[in-house]
């Protein structure tokens, strides 16, 4: 499965092929999680297969510790590198508060606008903007 992708895609709206990548990786990490679960089980508790040394076993079970512990500190670090080094909050001199509030942040300043706009027209009623015209990723219709 995470062969497959690098010689084969489905052309879609995308273009690339990204959308393929990432519905076949995400079926192979659930493989290899289940198949390295087994893995350790094997190497550290399988009584019918020959057991490697003490040694190795404790080794074994570092490294394996080691990679467990390094994959969870990624969510911590990724969330500061997303929420302060990305947004460039960690060089403001004066950052904006943290909030759920996506308006203030937005790329453009004439989306801001539009969407200020949108709010004041609808006064208080629930609207949706549905879809901008253009293909995917892009700024959206012509410039």
């Amino acid at each position: 499965l995470t062969l497959a992708p690098e010689f084969v895609y489905l052309r879609d709206n995308f273009g690339t092929r990204m959308n393929t990548i990432f519905k076949f990786y995400y079926q192979a990490w659930l493989l290899w999680g289940i198949a390295s679960a087994y893995a350790v089980f094997a190497v550290l508790f399988d009584t019918s297969r020959h057991q490697p040394g003490a040694i190795a076993r404790v080794g074994f079970v570092s490294l394996t510790s080691l990679a467990v512990i390094g994959g969870m500190f990624y969510p911590i670090l990724a969330l500061h590198n997303r929420m302060f080094i990305e947004t460039g909050r960690h060089v403001a001199a004066q950052p904006a508060a943290l909030t759920l509030d996506g308006g203030r942040t937005t790329a453009s300043p004439d989306d801001y606008a539009a969407v200020m706009c949108l709010g004041a027209l609808v006064q208080g009623d629930d609207a949706v903007v549905i879809a901008g015209v253009g293909n995917s990723y892009d700024g959206g219709g012509p410039p």
